[in-house]
């Protein structure tokens, strides 16, 4: 509750009615550190042993207690996928998700935690600037699929309405197509049917339909 931002005289208050004793502000700190030090150390495990395949790379905002307030702090995300199907949080820091360079030093640091770059086969991320150009640069052997629902996102911005539904089933029908072959035609009957009323949405799924179409 410290964490989320629940101040010290109220957590006293709290405990006193949950657990029938006040917590004091230097048993908060206490905890507090031990916690730091055992999440710190889970960041920086090894993950040599661990085979991943996949690697879903993304950036999210956490609320974060800093100093005596609680900030809004931007976070780097990459979730693993192993040779056997089982998902690891691998990398948590704090950076700037629209910085190139940030990335780069990100991915660095799980290679040098151990991370086999050779055997990661797929990155999935959603077209954040320079990103996908970093992760082609640190991970060679690995192909990039855009994230479905970023792309959607991208192009129902540029669609109004009375339109959103309308090409939002289109668009439903080229991601769930049943091969890569039938979403091809259906992409092509997108842009033939809104490429004069909404050229804008057309050009914002062809820039991502190639990384979106690569296949497992």
């Amino acid at each position: 509750m410290f964490r989320a931002g629940i101040s010290t005289r109220s957590l006293a208050m709290i405990s006193q009615r949950l657990v029938g004793r006040k917590i004091s502000p230097t048993e908060i700190s206490k905890v507090n550190q031990e916690l730091n030090q055992a999440v710190e150390e889970w960041r920086q495990r090894d993950l040599s042993g661990e085979t991943i395949k996949y690697l879903f790379v993304d950036g999210v905002n956490f609320e974060m207690r800093i100093g005596g307030s609680v900030e809004l702090v931007p976070v780097l995300v990459v979730i693993g996928v192993t040779d056997k199907g089982i998902k690891l949080v691998i990398g948590l820091p704090a950076g700037d998700q629209e910085s190139a360079s940030t990335w780069r030093e990100f991915f660095r640091d799980l290679k040098a935690r151990g991370l086999n770059h050779a055997q990661v086969t797929l990155g999935v991320m959603d077209g954040l600037p320079g990103l996908e150009k970093v992760f082609k640069d640190e991970f060679p052997h690995a192909r990039i699929q855009r994230g479905q629902v970023h792309v959607a996102r991208n192009v129902l911005a540029k669609v109004p309405q009375k339109l959103k539904k309308a090409v939002a089933d289109d668009l439903r029908s080229i991601f769930y197509a049943s091969s890569q072959k039938k979403a091809q035609e259906f992409c092509e009957q997108f842009k033939s049917r809104w490429e004069a009323e909404l050229p804008s949405a057309v050009a914002c799924l062809e820039r991502s339909w190639q990384p979106v179409a690569t296949k497992l």
